[in-house]
């Protein structure tokens, strides 16, 4: 008996693989959105920037590097939460997400709360982010680190290319 199922394994896991392909791909557009906000939130939470950069589109990438880069070091999340999702346009073509998101800074362990209004566009099937910016609370989450010069930006501003999405064609 332990050799049949030993032979049937394979098959199985090869089975249920396609199957799940095939549910995947049947996902509304709504549902491919609300995947997209929640894991870009979830692994930038947990400092998982190298996934979290996949979800962005190739025009905004520098600026949510810059914006992030303090994520995971000197800046914390405690908790995301995401409370709302709507898609926009003809076929579900844009979206914003509202992201309420407790973080600290390690330095000083003060707690802050931030609003950030995420931006997305349909590409190649799925969501990417196209900005980001803070609706309320302590806009400190979005800032770029001070330059040489000492200068710092306030993130949370979209760039000026952001609403143009590279999907590739």
């Amino acid at each position: 008996m332990p050799r049949l199922v030993a032979q049937a394994l394979p098959a199985l896991v090869v089975c249920l693989s396609l199957c799940a392909g095939c549910v995947f791909q049947n996902l509304s557009p709504t549902e491919r959105l609300k995947d997209a906000v929640y894991g870009l939130n979830s692994e930038t939470r947990w400092g998982r920037m190298d996934l979290a950069i996949q979800r962005v589109v190739p025009a905004y990438r520098a600026e949510f590097e810059a914006t992030h880069s303090r994520w995971g070091k000197s800046i914390r999340i405690a908790d995301v939460d995401i409370t709302n999702v709507e898609t926009a346009g003809e076929d579900n073509e844009s979206a914003v997400s509202y992201v309420s998101i407790r973080w600290y800074d390690a330095r000083t362990l003060l707690m802050s709360d931030t609003v950030v209004a995420q931006t997305w566009k349909k590409v190649k099937g799925t969501y990417g982010l196209t900005g980001e910016a803070v609706r309320s609370g302590s806009p400190a989450l979005l800032q770029t680190p001070p330059t040489p010069g000492g200068a710092t930006s306030a993130g949370g501003e979209a760039p000026a290319g952001a609403e143009t999405i590279d999907d590739g064609s």
